[in-house]
């Protein structure tokens, strides 16, 4: 085998190449929220989208997960806000705030974020 590189709009392609790649090529960013901690979202240089949604709107794909403070979700049915990221801009999110970190804008970049936790009282 040698190294494969091609855009993902030919990734159909490929899928025949191994059982688990038309799953990898499939994998989209999932929807998650906390409980116990907020984050705190810094973007120190490339850019990405990310998407808000209320978490009470959202529909459970995995169930709470307390050792790891996120419970993943479907893509809503209803339009969401595209947050764009960009270098010096920053997104508090809140138990209440669905979201979906890490969305490509319109190529792959290197991205430098910085994710900080803090626990809710």
């Amino acid at each position: 085998m040698q190294m494969i590189h091609d855009l993902l709009s030919q990734s159909a392609t490929y899928e025949k190449l191994h059982p688990l790649f038309p799953l990898a090529f499939a994998a989209e960013k999932k929807w998650e929220s906390h409980r116990v901690f907020g984050d705190i979202q810094v973007m120190f240089s490339g850019e990405e989208i990310c998407g808000h949604h209320p978490a009470n709107a959202l529909r459970s794909t995995e169930s709470y997960q307390e050792n790891k403070d996120v419970e993943k979700f479907a893509h809503p049915t209803t339009n969401t806000n595209s947050l764009l990221l960009k270098p010096g801009s920053f997104t508090i999110f809140y138990p209440s705030d669905g979201h979906q970190p890490g969305v490509m804008v319109n190529h792959p970049t290197e991205v430098l974020k910085v994710v900080i936790k803090f626990r809710l009282e």
